[in-house]
């Protein structure tokens, strides 16, 4: 009979979890206007905290006028995700992550 409910219950939970992913990724999504390419560099989780911190998935700085971005190759989010965030830093969108 628990193996029932659970089963009921399954479809509900996931969808929860789905959600506060897709919550989690709509704040850090950049505006359109932040969102083009630059080189990168794809690091290991040591690598990326030395470059930028402990807290950190990825950077990026701008150095006479070239932009590096440094991003996590192997971590909970997509590098293709990271690649985009920091794009946008690159093109000037805020540390704060303003939405517009």
């Amino acid at each position: 009979m628990r193996c029932k409910a659970l089963l009921l219950l399954l479809p509900l939970l996931t969808s929860c979890v789905r959600y506060n992913f897709a919550s989690y990724y709509a704040e850090f999504e950049p505006p359109a206007r932040y969102d083009h390419p630059y080189d990168e560099h794809v690091l290991s989780l040591a690598q990326v905290r030395e470059i930028c911190g402990y807290e950190n998935w990825g950077c990026a700085w701008i150095t006479a006028g070239t932009c590096y971005r440094v991003l996590l190759g192997d971590g909970p989010v997509s590098v293709s995700f990271l690649r985009r965030h920091e794009t946008a830093h690159c093109n000037g969108w805020p540390g704060d992550h303003p939405r517009d």
